[in-house]
């Protein structure tokens, strides 16, 4: 039942947005509200405490402003517009986890020799967030668990191959994260900004992208480097040559391009922003994927892949998407509530460096990571605190670049992250062993790096 309200909701908000129908916002809102009521059944206490803070800020709204009706309806179409965006990207991963043509990517990527796979697991991985976001660690898990299973794989725990696998899971995908319009961070922060066009987003966010990987790549380098000298690498003995999944990778990257292209295509045709078009692009895609994979056999497709989408796979996301949803909802409430004026105009009169500031920020949004707080919040803090970043010396790009690469970091820095549980628990580490042990090194350098930056930048 809930599954379908999800779709409901979601063809509702892609009329909206796409045809301007107004009239849809009002049974969404309702559509919404038996979501929350089902999350706070059968959600997990995460979800629970989300909405609960969520109505909270509602309340404070009601109590605090003058005219509290505008906020919360601004708050609430946010909550409808990204409970529809994530709906969408979820319909995605029904058919990226049944195609072949990916498990044949993952499979070329997990049996190669060790002193490459690292690269190729991160490259690998990367490419599949693009397509299936969170749910490309689900892929790239359960192949590691059936080539350990059969035999495929020969690892000694703590080795090098041991860490591999989940290093190379929570490297590959956060980098994913910063550009790609199938993901949520550029597509969340471009909201606050309406000026600034998510593909002036992207086109900066595929150069942190690109930087964030280089790092891992030195990093990689250097653990293979140590792993070889303390003869720690150990190849399998009975490794299968695996060959280049050719026509594999040539569909994947036609059908990158196709939903991208398609995606840029109408959002310049119909005049709306690219985050409306991935709302009903994406399912489209989705369907057609499906049907092609039943051969257009419309009693399978509804009986097999969209049953297990309605009843099992979209049922299973709420809890995951309701702390989101619950942190746009709050966001316009938090920029009316703090005391935003004050603290801005305390920033002036000290004359605060926006380097300073932007630091602050930076290191503010991987400290409450560490102690939990989910990304989704924190940003809504920041930029509630940041309100109009010209005010500090600061671009509204130059902001958004930095709390994007705040939010990617933080995926994979701390043991609170939803990927670094995720990775932890499909490989059965610790998530703090995962992250400050194993991914020690990529700890530090970042740091590290990231402190040179802001002095440089300050300096500058």
């Amino acid at each position: 039942m809930v599954g379908a309200l999800l779709i409901t909701l979601m063809t509702f908000q892609g009329l909206s947005g796409w045809f301007g129908l107004e009239w849809v916002q009002m049974p969404s809102v309702g559509i919404l509200l038996a979501v929350i009521i089902y999350t706070l059944i059968k959600g997990n206490k995460t979800a629970r405490v989300f909405i609960l803070i969520a109505a909270f800020c509602g309340i404070l709204a009601v109590a605090l402003l003058d005219s509290p009706m505008p906020t919360i309806w601004d708050g609430l179409k946010r909550a409808l517009f990204f409970q529809a965006f994530l709906t969408a990207l979820f319909t995605l991963q029904e058919a990226a986890l049944r195609s072949k043509m990916l498990h044949n990517i993952g499979h070329f990527l997990i049996n190669q020799p060790v002193r490459r796979r690292s690269f190729l697991l991160v490259i690998g991985t990367n490419v599949m967030a693009l397509m299936m976001n969170i749910g490309a660690l689900v892929m790239i898990g359960s192949i590691a668990k059936a080539s350990e299973a059969t035999g495929q794989t020969n690892v000694k725990s703590d080795s090098l191959e041991k860490k591999q696998l989940p290093l190379a899971a929570l490297r590959g995908f956060p980098p994913s994260s910063v550009w790609s319009p199938l993901a949520l961070p550029p597509v969340f922060l471009a909201t606050f900004y309406p000026d600034v066009e998510l593909s002036t987003v992207m086109l900066y966010g595929v150069c942190v992208s690109l930087l964030l990987l280089l790092l891992s790549f030195l990093v990689i380098s250097v653990e293979v480097w140590i792993a070889a000298r303390s003869q720690q690498i150990s190849e399998p003995l009975h490794m299968a040559p695996t060959r280049f999944p050719t026509q594999s990778v040539s569909t994947l990257a036609g059908t990158l391009v196709m939903i991208f292209g398609s995606i840029v295509f109408f959002s310049s045709l119909l005049d709306i922003s690219v985050a409306i078009s991935v709302i009903l692009i994406i399912p489209a895609t989705s369907v057609i994927w499906l049907l092609l994979m039943c051969r257009f056999n419309i009693k399978k497709f509804v009986q097999d892949p969209v049953r297990n989408m309605v009843c099992f796979r979209l049922p299973q996301t709420v809890s995951e998407t309701s702390v989101i949803v619950s942190a746009a909802f709050m966001g316009p409430i938090l920029l009316q509530i703090l005391p935003v004026e004050i603290l801005a105009d305390y920033i002036i009169t000290n004359s605060i460096a926006p380097a300073l500031f932007a630091a602050v920020v930076f290191f503010g949004m991987i400290g409450m990571a560490m102690v939990g707080v989910n990304s989704v919040l924190s940003t809504t803090i920041a930029l509630a605190v940041a309100g109009d970043p010209l005010a500090f010396g600061l671009e509204p790009i130059a902001l958004i670049l930095v709390i994007l690469t705040a939010w990617a970091l933080a995926s994979q820095l701390t043991p609170f992250s939803t990927t670094a549980i995720m990775v932890s628990k499909m490989f059965d580490v610790a998530p703090a062993k995962l992250v400050f042990q194993w991914n020690g090194l990529l700890w530090a350098l970042t740091m590290l790096i990231a402190t040179g930056v802001f002095i440089v930048w300050g300096m500058w």
